[in-house]
This record gives structure tokens, C-alpha cells and sequence, in this order.
């Protein structure tokens, strides 16, 4: 192997150490998250009551654990990388170990042929002056040689087998992580069931239904009270209205409308400040204007928040996400990925993504906004 490719495979091996730490850290983070998050659903479970706080409680371990997947499996390929670079290394390192040994065995063959004499016989065995200098040099540079070819050839072993003890724990550690990452999934599995059952528990009594739809108009007024007041008129923004792009890259199909919505089973009334969107779940979310993230929080019964303020007081704003990949305070362009849409919302039997347009604290209309409705 070459030196390049040594210092680039030890590269791949240390970069590998630093993330691997990193994400060590933050898995144990989100576990202990996770744990939290468990212990207040079954308090919750045990008291048998509040139902809609119990599936807020779901919502964030099933948010928990998909990050929890996504950090195993970059883990994973961490470990696969660093294991690739590292056979490659021990491959390299054997053949030179070998290379060295059969080095040696030459030498050592040669000096055998020779034959061992001692130096101070020499004297005795030499025809003159110069053949004995030339003996003692001839000598001296085999066991020279021998010692060198010794050296060089245990240096190569330890520098292997070094290597081969590495690359063992890394497979075990990647063995160990695929484990981990089942038994996550395992428990997503569960998590969305129960999740599923105490919604259907929740939808087949009007008294429960009521307390959900009170909490979800709840939790929009306190979204609501983090929005500026302060608007004004024109900009970039403005002149965007009746050609905003669909936040899911395409067209866009409403699920449940903005305004005022009324239940077909119970006859209830609900508020919607923004549009549902149909969507799948894991389906990409995209801005859909230039602006900078305001705010990201978690909101009941719209899981993942993210806020995005734009020129002249507007508003643009995406819920029901599982994943978020911008930050607060980032400055973004239309058509920069926000995060990812979650599984199904309390007021809906399928994946949406919920999508409002404000001006200060006015709720405007989505479907007027956007031109692919």
C-alpha cells in the first residue's frame, strides 16, 4: 500500500472515531429522552384518563425512536466504512508482514550457506589482509541485514495484527448496533399501534373527540401567541400570492381546508388556521419561499413545528413533521428541505402535513397562497 492511501485510510479511521462519539452521545441522549417520555405515558395510562395527552406522549416516543433509527443506521455506516478501510489496511499490512518475512528467510538461508564463522577465525582462514577485510564486511553486512529484515518483519506483524484487533471490535460493534437498531424498531412497531388504538378509543366517544379538538384549538392559540404582530406592506412575499409552490414539491391535494371545518360523525366544529395536506409519511417538505427559521417547537397534535418568517411580517408555517433538518435562526431558500412529514394526524386517518400562511397573527387562506391546488 502506498503512503497516500495509508494516510487516507487512517483519515477514514479517525474521522470515523470522532463521529462515532458523536453519535454515541446523542443516542444516549435521546434515549434518555425516551425514557422520560415512557414513564409519563404510563402514568398517564395508569390514571386512565387524559387520553389526548397519552397520545401527545406517543407522538413524541414515535418521534424519539425514528430519530433513534436514523442514528443507529448512521452509526452503522460509520462502522461499515471504517470496517472497509480497515480490511483494506490488514490485507496490505499482511503482505507486507509476509513480503518481510520471506526477506528474511533469504538472509537467514544465506547466512547458513555461508556458515557461521566466528570473527576472530577469520584471522587464521584468510589469505591476506584484504580478504579478511572483505570476510569481516561480508559477515558483518548479513547479520546487519538479518537484524534489520528481524526487526522490520516483527514491526510489519504487530502493525497487522493491531490492525486485525480493530477491525474485529468495530464487527462486533456493528453486530451490537444492529441489534439495538431492531429492538427500536420493534418498539416503533408497538408504539404506532398503541398509538393507532387509544385515536380510535378517542374518535368512537364525542366527549373524548370534543377534548381533542379543544386541545388541538389550544394548542393553535399558543402557536399563535409566538407569531409577531407588527405587519407591512409589499415585499418579495406579497407579490407571491396565487403562485406559491406546493411545500411537498408538487401539486398539492387538500385534505381538510382552511376555516371552519365541521365533523360529519359528532356535528363538531373546528378551526383550521392553515390547510391539511395529503402526503405519505417520510415524504419530504420543502420551503416555499426564501426566509430565515423563526422558531421550532413541538406543538400537541401537530408533533414537530417549524416557522418560517418571511419579509413584510408573513408567515409560513409546516406541522405534523417527524424529522427537522434546519435549525432556528437559519436563513433559507425557497426549496430548502425543512424536515420530513410524520405519520397520521389526530384529526385524520392518513399522513398530512399541516400548512398555514399568516401575516402577523392574521390567518390567511393556503389554497389562495399556493398554485398547485
Amino acid at each position: 500500500m502506498t503512503k497516500i492511501g495509508q494516510i487516507i485510510i487512517f483519515a477514514i479511521v479517525f474521522l470515523f472515531s470522532l463521529s462515532f462519539g458523536t453519535v454515541s452521545s446523542q443516542i444516549d441522549s435521546v434515549k434518555s429522552e425516551l425514557s422520560k417520555v415512557r414513564k409519563q405515558i404510563d402514568n398517564l395510562s395508569a390514571a386512565e384518563k387524559d387520553i389526548s395527552s397519552q397520545i401527545d406522549g406517543m407522538d413524541k416516543q414515535i418521534s424519539l425512536l425514528n430519530s433513534l433509527l436514523d442514528m443507529f443506521q448512521r452509526r452503522i455506516d460509520s462502522l461499515n466504512m471504517a470496517i472497509s478501510a480497515l480490511s483494506d489496511s490488514a490485507e496490505s499490512q499482511r503482505e507486507e508482514w509476509l513480503a518481510h518475512s520471506d526477506e528474511l528467510k533469504k538472509v537467514l538461508c544465506e547466512m547458513y550457506v555461508s556458515g557461521e564463522v566466528p570473527q576472530w577465525e577469520l584471522f587464521f582462514v584468510a589469505d591476506d589482509v584484504n580478504s579478511l577485510s572483505e570476510a569481516l564486511v561480508y559477515f558483518g553486512a548479513l547479520a546487519d541485514a538479518r537484524n534489520k529484515k528481524i526487526s522490520a518483519s516483527k514491526t510489519a506483524f504487530d502493525k497487522y495484527s493491531g490492525t486485525v484487533k480493530i477491525l474485529q471490535a468495530s464487527r462486533d460493534s456493528a453486530q451490537i448496533v444492529r441489534a439495538q437498531k431492531r429492538t427500536a424498531k420493534d418498539s416503533l412497531y408497538a408504539a404506532n399501534i398503541q398509538r393507532k388504538a387509544k385515536l380510535q378509543k378517542i374518535r368512537g366517544s364525542k366527549e373524548e373527540f370534543v377534548k381533542l379538538v379543544a386541545r388541538l384549538s389550544s394548542s393553535l392559540k399558543n402557536l399563535e401567541n409566538m407569531l409577531a404582530v407588527e405587519r407591512t406592506k409589499g415585499g418579495k412575499f406579497s407579490k407571491m400570492k396565487g403562485h406559491l409552490p406546493c411545500p411537498l414539491g408538487k401539486k398539492c391535494a387538500i385534505a381538510m381546508k382552511f376555516g371552519t371545518v365541521r365533523d360529519e360523525k359528532y356535528g363538531t366544529y373546528f378551526s383550521n388556521p392553515g390547510v391539511e395536506i395529503a402526503s405519505k409519511s417520510g415524504q419530504k417538505v420543502f420551503a416555499v419561499a426564501d426566509g430565515k427559521v423563526a422558531n421550532i417547537i413541538w406543538l400537541e397534535g401537530y408533533r414537530n413545528v417549524v416557522i418560517v418568517k418571511h419579509d413584510g411580517g408573513y408567515y409560513t408555517i409546516y406541522g405534523n413533521l417527524d424529522k427537522v433538518s434546519v435549525s432556528s435562526g437559519e436563513k433559507i431558500s425557497a426549496g430548502t428541505a425543512i424536515g420530513k412529514v410524520s405519520g397520521n394526524s389526530w384529526l385524520q386517518d392518513k399522513p398530512t402535513l399541516h400548512f398555514e400562511v399568516r401575516h402577523g397573527k392574521n390567518k390567511e387562506n393556503p389554497a389562495v397562497w399556493m398554485g398547485s391546488v
